[in-house]
């Protein structure tokens, strides 16, 4: 039952129509390839060394990458605006009417608004969860550092270290949930904490952990003929090496990743669906 409802069914779902899917790829691509391909120019030639070794700094050169880096990042934002705007409506719609077939790409202002909306509730609840941690580490950390002991500061670095990677582990199980809360009851689903935290259980938990597999597992199948050209680009020193393996990375991951987040998002939703039954609040 498990395995049918969060796991194969999704696939089915998210296999429904790859149409769909190749314009939600099409929209990864469109950010990830300028990145990529920027990336793979930097290795080429090797701008850091050029600029520490030249007597004279050339200024223009650091003009020219701010702007390529601004263009990316504005690329990311509309496009991976219209992507997570796609995610929240596909969750939307499973939590409502459970559709078998995946959603329209229509409605763009709204997706894209949806998308922003993500960005900036992902952006205040991971301050919310990851700020005071920061500040508290710090001052703690800078007081031992004071004290002089550098065998105390190496046992406190691991410490942090440990208890950062723990806060990110349940920041991650919980920011799935909230994410489809979001999507179903707008910008204050972030953050009911006490909403979201009463949906989880240990179904949850082994079922986010398979879904961190099932992504992870993909993006590195999707990666892997890309890294394997940049190393030899890398070793060769060869450049058009490099912008292909960044041309098939990108293509690759952003098809992937999309179809990777479809089914995530609703195997995910599958569930919230079932527990807001239970719960009630449906």
């Amino acid at each position: 039952m498990f395995v049918e409802k969060y796991i194969k069914e999704p696939f089915k779902y998210a296999m429904s129509d790859w149409k769909k899917i190749f314009v939600g790829g099409v929209f990864g691509l469109m950010y990830m390839l300028p990145s990529q391909v920027f990336d793979a120019m930097l290795r080429a030639n090797n701008h850091v060394q050029n600029m520490e070794s030249s007597a004279s700094f050339d200024y223009s050169i650091l003009l020219g990458l701010l702007g390529v880096f601004a263009l990316i990042i504005f690329l990311s934002i509309i496009f991976g605006s219209l992507q997570y705007g796609y995610y929240m409506k596909l969750a939307k719609n499973t939590v409502e009417s459970y559709d078998t077939q995946l959603p329209e790409w229509e409605g763009w202002y709204d997706l894209f608004k949806k998308g922003i909306m993500f960005y900036i509730g992902s952006l205040l609840l991971a301050l919310i969860v990851f700020l005071p941690f920061i500040i508290i580490a710090s001052i703690i950390g800078y007081g031992i550092y004071l004290i002089g002991i550098p065998l105390l500061l190496i046992i406190y670095f691991f410490a942090v270290l440990g208890a950062y990677l723990l806060i990110a582990l349940l920041y991650m199980f919980y920011f799935y949930l909230a994410s489809v809360n979001f999507a179903n009851v707008g910008f204050k689903g972030f953050f009911e904490f006490k909403k979201v935290i009463e949906l989880m259980s240990l179904k949850y938990l082994v079922l986010v952990i398979l879904m961190g597999i099932f992504v992870m597992t993909m993006t590195f199948i999707a990666s892997l003929p890309g890294m394997v050209m940049k190393f030899i680009g890398v070793m060769a020193h060869n450049t058009p090496i490099l912008i292909i393996s960044a041309i098939i990375t990108s293509i690759l991951m952003s098809f992937a990743g999309f179809f990777a987040s479809v089914v995530l998002y609703r195997s995910i939703s599958t569930y919230y669906k079932e527990k807001m039954q239970e719960k009630g609040y449906l």
